[in-house]
């Protein structure tokens, strides 16, 4: 099969008649990946000279998945605004199937022919070899290609030392985390943002460093402080140019301790040390990674038996980071009952009516380590099942991302004195029409728990964690003193693509009782609570102990450990 050389290729992409190019380039310290402005993806037999076989660009193995395939096919032809046609070796690179009818209404495969029914993916540029590793020759009159300039692509010092401390985590070379694109060259902040095509890169990145709501980097990373800002500010109202680059080295990328790291050792306390994972084949064991199509906003249910008879508890859960280019956060639920078969693989909507949230992770989030004296509520086995919901965000067109994320779990069956569980707070009587901002509150008495007893004991509750959807923007739980006053548990901004944990240790005394406030910004139609995205939600799910304590119910979906009364 022909090939496409990785370094400062550029390759012809007709697209309806009309000649773009790209640029690709092999990432310096990581010769396995491939990047350019849209797709990107890691070599998968990168000999030597850094070639992928043109096929592969576009499907990467996804062949043993047929609906993968297709929905690669699909996402690829979208990126080019057309159906694809394929490539086929030919003595001067990569050129069309020959006159099989698809290349326009004759079927021609000439560039000027072709209609809007035909795309020629990766027709390489005639005697590629000859070209130096800066790129093609600017002498070729059929490429348009900008005269060489001293120190290309280069950023001003103090605007690249501001990207590498606080963007580089994600928006690396090879971007982490479902970022769609890199932050590092002059080229990368020049390109048309893919949220807003009109508006270049470098306006988003300092329109997001100011933003309140949305802000980044996100949380819980720190902030650019004024001296920063005021260095990008100055650099934008200025046109972004470029300028001298800095002679000593740049800040390190931002380290994630839990998905840069390896596993600590489990908790001595446990007799139960198992990883659940994203697994590629709906049989129970699986080991094969889960190829991730280029989607965004896809959420995955793993389902897993759990390991033991009786009950037991968790003491840990651990984050696992494979391919950490797609993967956007994971939840951990548990089923009381085993209705989806173990090693089932089903798609998902975001929410588990019936089921019981027990952990999760989001890049910069920590793992869930329970207090010496506590462990966290689990379902008894053998009936019982484990829901691992991957949400991946492949915005970036990767074609052949491969996943195994997940999380360890380090549990014991000889229990602590004391049972935590996720508690549910916020409300479900959710309805807005029209644009505008909007506010809806939810109550919990913890006195009116389903035990039918009054509480007379404390509740101890150890994270918060805020579930809204698009709209939502701000979330608040305040705590009102039986003997007088409040104390905030939580008040935060909140951002869909970025849902983390909170530690918000406080006690709750008899008499307490909790008020849930979500801020909604509607730009306009009729919305109302419900379980698809495009629906909202209010929600706090709270880690707290003893179990059962919050629970009022309320929930309109029968969530589990609601106290929405």
């Amino acid at each position: 099969m022909a090939t496409l050389r990785s370094t400062s290729v550029r390759t012809r992409l007709v697209l309806g008649g009309a000649w773009a190019t790209k640029r690709m380039k092999a990432v310096p310290d990581r010769p396995e990946a491939v990047v350019d402005s849209g797709l990107r993806g890691r070599l998968t037999e990168g000999g030597p000279d850094n070639t992928v076989p043109c096929m592969e660009v576009l499907m990467s193995e996804l062949a043993h998945a047929p609906t993968m395939r297709f929905l690669s096919l699909l996402a690829a032809a979208a990126v080019l605004g057309g159906p694809i046609v394929g490539c086929e070796e030919s003595d001067e690179g990569l050129a069309a199937p020959a006159n099989e009818g698809t290349a326009g209404a004759g079927g021609s495969a000439d560039p000027d022919s072709m209609g809007l029914g035909g795309a020629v993916l990766g027709e390489a540029v005639p005697d590629a070899s000859a070209w130096s590793p800066e790129g093609p020759d600017a002498s070729d009159p059929d490429l348009d290609v900008p005269p060489p300039q001293e120190d290309d692509e280069a950023l001003p010092c103090e605007v690249s030392k501001v990207l590498a401390t606080h963007c580089s985590g994600c928006h690396g070379e090879v971007p982490r985390f479902g970022a769609p694109m890199a932050l590092v060259t002059w080229e990368d902040l020049q390109a048309p943002a893919r949220s807003e095509p009109g508006r270049p890169v470098y306006e988003l990145v300092l329109d997001r460093m100011v933003d309140v709501q949305r802000p980044m980097p996100p949380l819980p990373r720190p902030a650019a402080d004024e001296a920063e800002i005021s260095a990008m500010q100055d650099w934008v109202t200025s046109g972004a140019m470029m300028g001298e680059s800095c002679d000593d080295e740049l800040p390190p990328p931002p380290i994630d301790d839990v998905a840069d790291g390896p596993l600590p050792p489990p908790h001595p306390d446990c007799d139960h040390v198992f990883e659940l994972r994203a697994h590629g084949r709906a049989v129970p064991g699986d080991e094969t990674p889960y190829p991730v199509p280029p989607l965004t906003d896809l959420y995955v249910n793993f389902t897993f038996q759990v390991p033991w008879t009786g009950s037991a508890h968790g003491i840990s859960f651990h984050p696992i980071v494979d391919d950490d280019r797609v993967l956007h956060h994971w939840l951990l639920y548990t089923a009381p009952l085993g209705a989806i078969l173990n090693g089932a693989i089903t798609p998902g909507i975001g929410t588990h009516p019936g089921e019981a949230l027990v952990a999760g992770w989001a890049p910069g989030g920590i793992a869930t380590e329970m207090p010496d004296t506590v462990g966290m509520e689990l379902p008894t086995g053998p009936l019982a099942r484990f829901v691992l919901e991957m949400h991946y965000h492949n915005e970036a067109g990767y074609l052949d991302a491969r996943d195994r994320s997940g999380v360890r779990v380090c549990a014991t069956t000889n229990k602590r004195p004391n049972t935590a569980a996720v508690h549910l707070l916020g409300t479900e009587i959710i309805a807005m029409a029209g644009p505008g901002e909007f506010r809806f509150t939810g109550l919990c008495h913890p006195w009116l728990n389903l035990s039918g007893l009054v509480n007379r004991t404390p509740v101890n509750i150890l994270t918060s964690s805020p579930h809204l959807h698009r709209r939502g923007t701000h979330l608040t739980t305040t705590i009102h003193r039986a003997a007088g006053g409040t104390d905030t548990l939580l008040d935060t901004p909140f951002d869909f693509d970025n849902q983390i944990t909170h530690q918000t240790p406080q006690t709750l005394f008899p008499g307490d009782w909790l008020k849930t406030t979500c801020t909604y910004q509607n730009p306009g139609g009729i919305a109302g609570f419900g379980v698809r995205t495009q629906d909202e939600m209010c929600q706090n799910y709270v880690t707290a102990w003893p179990v059962g304590a919050l629970d009022t119910g309320g929930s309109l979906i029968f969530a589990a450990h609601a106290c929405m009364l």
